[in-house]
């Protein structure tokens, strides 16, 4: 009897040590990225570049918060002007949403190498993007500028930095649709949905866009744009959260 019950125990842990335990699901997401792993730009080693250091993600407030810190803040970056007199936009980087935590569903992002093809399954991609506000002294009217796009201030005059996002639905292999193409040419509401601060920015994506809900757990990972596109280090593994 004594060996019998034993032999039900034995039996009973490896099956339950054979099976595969879900995944853990944070209410808040956290990632550690190492400093210094940034690429200087080409031919310009003195402009400063987008080093980040961490990424905080949370579901709260019918929201998710996305926030991505960089190391020697970005007082330096939206200072830099080159010899020429340009100023450079630039993509912070770049999240990966899995809505439904479902890797079978989703698609591809828009460019792959062997380094992310772990990317698939996912729903949905946001773009963070740096840029300036900027007065045209030809049209004399107030614009913006974000994202890898040059500034030119013999003909412009900077009133100040913004932070801006862009959200796609991902459909299938290479193919994509904007829910939030160019949200800050459309008027300057974008500014409710991120924060500046000195070392990091903040982006709110409403949940309704992403098509979740309170109580809803989906998975998600970025990638530093600042690395090479081919560099697997650029790619940050995946984080389970719970949304509140």
């Amino acid at each position: 009897m004594l060996q019998a019950l034993i032999g039900l125990i034995v039996s009973v842990v490896i099956a339950v040590n054979s099976c595969e335990m879900p995944r853990r699901a944070d209410k808040a997401a956290l990632w550690a990225d190492p400093a210094g792993d940034a690429a200087a730009f080409a031919g310009m080693p003195e402009r400063p570049v987008l080093d980040i250091v961490g990424i905080r993600a949370e579901g709260r407030d019918g929201s998710l918060h996305l926030t991505t810190r960089v190391r020697d803040g970005l007082e330096g970056f939206f200072a830099y002007t080159d010899r020429k007199g340009n100023k450079y936009g630039d993509v912070l980087v770049e999240f990966f949403i899995d809505s439904d935590n479902d890797p079978a569903t989703g698609g591809s992002p828009m460019w792959r190498d062997e380094a992310d093809r772990r990317l698939e399954g996912y729903d949905y991609s946001a773009y963070v993007a740096l840029g300036f506000h900027y007065f045209d002294r030809a049209t004399g009217s107030g614009r913006l500028v974000s994202g890898s796009e040059v500034l030119d201030t013999s003909v412009a005059d900077v009133t100040g930095g913004l932070a801006t996002f862009s959200l796609w639905r991902v459909l299938g292999e290479f193919s994509r649709q904007g829910v939030l193409s160019e949200p800050g040419r459309m008027d300057s509401t974008f500014e409710d949905f991120t924060i500046l601060g000195y070392d990091s920015v903040e982006i709110r994506i409403p949940y309704p866009l992403l098509g979740v809900k309170k109580g809803d757990t989906i998975r998600l990972c970025y990638k530093e744009v600042a690395q090479s596109s081919a560099s697997a280090e650029g790619i940050s593994d995946d984080r389970y959260l719970v949304l509140r």
